[in-house]
């Protein structure tokens, strides 16, 4: 075995190394766990549900958000439009621009807009270029958007939506997409039930961030265990065949009580897929129908401005629980390395 207090320089060199892999392991998975927290904190509360069969209309849209106090409930909704070329033009050069994706929305719109006043309208940099010919200048002038008079009031950096109106009662634009924030907020139930929202997919953004924590974990348990293996064999190295399958037995359950206490479970069920008795075999497999429906739906579907961000914070859970395992399995062949 390794003896620190009779190694040479090289030896103490690759301690080093291995100390330094298991270090950059515990930044990559803080960083990893810092994503998961950041994605609960902004979508956690945000329920989606997805039209793939008859577009609402927005006229419903408006008919569910006047239905409640907004203010008093503090209730968040959008409704997303596949809507394409809606006409915009200005008043003082008279130029015109076919811009796509429409927003309708109320109250805060998770960071990318806040409507001031009920004309107010958003405009992405790129989209002020087209009507404006320039940034400069453009917040407080007045737009026409489908033949109505909207004023300026933001302009969007990112640059992925570029305009955000509020549709007017009676116009002709479908949405495809409703979201639901808050504490105010309609259960799934209650769309379907009372509005006539009858959605194919929804999207509980709470547990898919769960999902992508549950699984970026499992990458890290599989590397703890493989680290675990890889040091119990070199410690177990010529022992006898019994002590020898302690040794090794003894580690992997070591490391597997570490991960469930340190990291957590590497698994995560929804509560949709828990049935009120547990023989109800049909229930198993409509679960599991459903929810492989919805994942390939939610990777395939059209996304926009919370769906693109919340994609990003799944990628970063991911990627930093990826090369974190990396640097723990890279540490425990170093570290076999420096054994032998």
């Amino acid at each position: 075995m390794y003896n620190l207090l009779k190694s040479g320089h090289k030896d103490i060199a690759r301690l080093i190394v291995f100390c330094a892999l298991l270090s950059a392991a515990a930044v990559f998975w803080n960083l990893s766990s810092g994503a998961v927290e950041s994605a609960e904190k902004e979508y956690g509360e945000i329920v989606q549900i997805r039209s793939g069969g008859p577009l609402v209309n927005a006229a419903r849209v408006s008919d569910i958000m006047e239905k409640r106090d907004f203010e008093k409930e503090d209730a968040k909704y959008t409704a997303w439009s596949q809507e394409n070329g809606v006409t915009v033009e200005n008043y003082s050069l008279g130029s015109r621009a076919g811009l796509d994706c429409a927003l309708y929305y109320f109250g805060d719109n998770y960071g990318t807009f806040d409507l001031i006043l009920d004309n107010g309208c958003a405009l992405s940099e790129k989209a002020a270029f087209k009507v404006f010919g320039t940034t400069d200048g453009v917040l407080g002038e007045a737009v026409i958007v489908n033949g109505e008079t909207f004023i300026v009031e933001k302009l969007l950096n990112d640059n992925r939506t570029p305009l955000i109106y509020k549709v007017r009662d009676g116009a002709a634009v479908n949405f495809d997409a409703l979201n639901s924030a808050g504490g105010g907020g309609f259960s799934e139930s209650e769309m379907r039930m009372n509005f006539g929202v009858s959605g194919d997919i929804v999207i509980v953004y709470k547990d898919v961030v769960k999902f992508f924590s549950a699984f970026g974990r499992l990458v890290l348990w599989v590397a703890l265990i493989a680290f675990a293996f890889i040091l119990a064999r070199a410690i177990a190295k010529n022992r006898g065949k019994m002590l020898r399958a302690a040794i090794i037995c003894g580690g992997l359950a070591l490391a597997a009580a570490g991960c469930l206490i340190f990291i957590g479970s590497p698994f995560f069920i929804p509560d949709s897929f828990i049935p009120t008795r547990w023989s109800e075999f049909e229930f198993w497999s409509n679960a599991f129908s459903r929810f492989s429906d919805s994942v390939r739906y939610y990777f395939a579907m059209k996304a926009y401005v919370p769906d693109m961000a919340f994609r990003s914070y799944a990628v970063k859970i991911l990627t930093y629980a990826l090369l974190s395992a990396i640097c723990v399995i890279t540490a425990a062949l170093w570290a076999r390395k420096t054994a032998n």
